[in-house]
């Protein structure tokens, strides 16, 4: 980064209702930082969530806890095994946080293009997908309506984050290529790509967001 610039804090919220997808290997961490953002949503969040519906393919420890508390904080959260119906859904949409994790076999192809290319707005309903496969072929469409990727480790897909840097950032590929593979150095590492519309560009590009840690915004040399 060259020098110190003010950035306002509006801008680096996540502006409900919005899409996202969380991607890495296994073992890279994405649960772990789906997690942590919902211990941090009141601070992350541009607008109050009424309530978490988490979505799991697989039962881990996590999951587990949540469904014991049966909230996270203040907000209420209902652990759901397998993708829900779109009547389920649309019934408690409203204010509410959809977590897809781990669904991406048998799950139904329309409704989650249906969440992510128009659901999420007319509904008023953040969704957040887990997932190991960004570039799978059924995930095209939510990809690509997606207002924010977490990126996180993935040796196996290089060529893949390649091809990404090159659609999102075709006159910059190695900028977002440097900052994917500063991002992601250490372990658990994530670089943010913020594709917001209402998003500076200066600001697309962040690591480190939550208070812990000093945030890191990546910006062309």
């Amino acid at each position: 980064m060259n020098g110190f610039e003010h950035v306002d804090f509006i801008h680096t919220l996540f502006k409900h209702p919005f899409t996202m997808i969380v991607s890495g290997s296994t073992g890279s961490g994405k649960s772990e930082w789906v997690i942590k953002f919902l211990n941090n949503l009141k601070e992350m969040s541009s607008e109050k969530i009424s309530m978490i519906l988490y979505c799991y393919g697989e039962l881990n420890s996590n999951i587990l806890q949540m469904q014991r508390k049966g909230s996270v904080g203040d907000i209420s959260v209902i652990v759901h095994a397998g993708m829900p119906s779109e009547d389920i859904i649309k019934r408690q949409a409203n204010g509410m946080l959809l977590i897809l994790d781990d669904l991406m076999v048998g799950v139904d192809q329309t409704i989650l293009e249906t969440i992510f290319t128009r659901g999420s707005h007319n509904w008023k309903m953040s969704v957040i997908l887990l997932t190991q496969h960004l570039f799978c072929k059924e995930l095209r469409i939510p990809r690509n309506n997606s207002h924010y990727l977490v990126l996180m480790r993935n040796p196996a897909g290089s060529l893949q984050i390649k091809n990404l840097a090159t659609q999102l950032f075709p006159s910059r590929t190695k900028y977002f290529l440097e900052s994917y593979a500063d991002a992601t150095k250490e372990m658990f590492g994530y670089l943010l790509v913020d594709l917001h519309p209402s998003t500076p560009e200066k600001l697309r590009l962040r690591t480190h967001i939550y208070n812990e840690r000093e945030t890191i915004v990546f910006v062309p040399k």
